[in-house]
């Protein structure tokens, strides 16, 4: 009795081991046939001291009509003009979107700012890019700094 035991005891937790990895790699069939629609940002160029929203759209390539692909995790990697990067994580919605807001700081450093949607696993990825510019009144501010030090000098 003992012995049945003990046989039974491995015999149910090798299926154990066998049954979740069998639902993994039939998942992952299915998410491989994902993609990234498109990688969208509100304003661009943006000025500093705003926020900056960027909109991914996730489908599913299985259908002919490429349907959206709800509960998703989506990657963002923002890399700053200054080569800082952050990194957000959103899920998908039922429409397929991921949408996801950060600040651009009012010290940043102007310049091009790269982003890169992913899905963390999978070799699924789009890039989008967005100019950070100075505020008006930045701008008003290094022009009088410059005809400042032109009237000096002549």
């Amino acid at each position: 009795m003992k012995q049945i035991h003990i046989i039974y005891g491995s015999v149910l937790a090798a299926l154990l081991v066998i049954v979740p990895t069998t639902i993994v790699l039939a998942q992952m069939q299915v998410l491989s046939d994902l993609s990234i629609a498109s990688v969208n940002v509100s304003e661009n160029p943006i000025t500093r001291g705003g926020d900056q929203e960027v909109f991914v759209a996730v489908v599913d390539n299985n259908s002919a009509d490429d349907v959206p692909a709800d509960g998703i995790d989506v990657m963002l990697t923002v890399s700053y003009a200054s080569g800082m990067e952050r990194k957000y994580t959103q899920t998908t919605d039922q429409n397929g979107n991921a949408d996801f807001v950060f600040p651009i700081d009012a010290s940043s450093k102007r310049g091009t700012f790269n982003i890169v949607a992913e899905i963390p696993g999978l070799n699924i990825s789009k890039a989008q890019s967005f100019e950070v510019i100075p505020t008006t009144s930045e701008e008003d501010s290094e022009e009088g700094t410059t005809s400042e030090e032109d009237s000096e000098e002549g």
